[in-house]
């Protein structure tokens, strides 16, 4: 018997330290997936840049030429658990006046200034409204940008996502997740909920109370475009934080040794490298 329990009792020690050695690495891992999230984000660790990477939404944050900041709306709204969330959806549903990478620096340039004045929040939710969108929208989204801006999302911004919800949906939804899909990690997946009747679905993820009360949630908080007024003006109130962040968030490819990283991610060299002109 007092063999069995020494043997017992060293197996114990064994596993005691296996679960050590395996919660410290798991630290580890995410310590380091954190430290290159926030380098990325910064755009100061030249391997991944994603200022450099994505130019068409992150950089010429100028105000001035932001006729296109009514096309959209994107709001934020707190929860009791500690959570934000995130609503966007269109305002002008003009089909020849979408412009993907236009919405998609309308919606980084907010949650940068979220992020520089809240800072981080326990957890984000997304909700992306589809009311509106037609497949005349789904015809100008281009791959490479939905890739571009995922990565982004995925691998840069300093939030922690929660969840990510399409409401309104129709048959358009279709299209833009087979676009969506091949470059969405499990990660993203897991969070990824399709409402087509968010009245009666999105109340199990998070309370309609916090939307506004004229987007069709029966929500108790003020009108939308009362919301969106006073983001513009934060907005412009903080033009020259954003012009200095443009100049200061960039690495010059200049001083880069060897090709730019774009290239090795995207696939751009790729793409042309076969072609020969005579």
């Amino acid at each position: 018997m007092g063999d069995t329990r020494e043997l017992g009792d060293d197996d114990n020690e064994r596993r005691l330290e296996e679960e050590i050695i395996k919660r410290e690495r798991n630290v580890q891992r995410q310590w380091e997936d954190s430290r290159l999230k926030i380098a990325r984000y910064n755009g100061r660790y030249k391997e991944f840049d994603t200022g450099n990477r994505f130019p068409s939404y992150l950089r010429k944050k100028n105000l001035l030429s932001w006729e296109w900041r009514r096309a959209q709306m994107t709001l934020s709204m707190p929860t009791e658990e500690g959570y934000k969330i995130v609503y966007t959806r269109l305002i002008d549903y003009e089909p020849s006046r979408f412009i993907y990478n236009d919405v998609m620096k309308y919606f980084s340039m907010v949650v940068d200034l979220w992020l520089y004045t809240e800072g981080t929040a326990k957890g984000h939710v997304i909700v992306i409204d589809m009311t509106g969108v037609t497949f005349a929208h789904a015809g100008r989204l281009s791959p490479i940008g939905i890739k571009k801006y995922l990565y982004y999302l995925q691998e840069a911004i300093p939030i922690r996502l929660k969840g990510l919800h399409f409401i309104n949906t129709n048959a358009v939804m279709d299209i833009i997740l087979s676009m969506m899909k091949p470059f969405m990690k499990k990660e993203l997946m897991d969070v990824l909920h399709i409402h087509t009747s968010p009245k009666d679905t999105l109340g199990k993820f998070m309370p309609l109370e916090a939307f506004p009360c004229n987007v069709g949630l029966e929500g108790n908080a003020r009108p939308w475009n009362e919301q969106q007024e006073e983001q513009l003006k934060r907005l412009e109130h903080h033009r020259e934080w954003f012009l200095q962040d443009e100049v200061t968030s960039r690495v010059n490819e200049a001083l880069r040794i060897g090709k730019s990283k774009t290239i090795d991610m995207f696939g751009v060299e790729g793409s042309f490298k076969q072609l020969d002109i005579d």
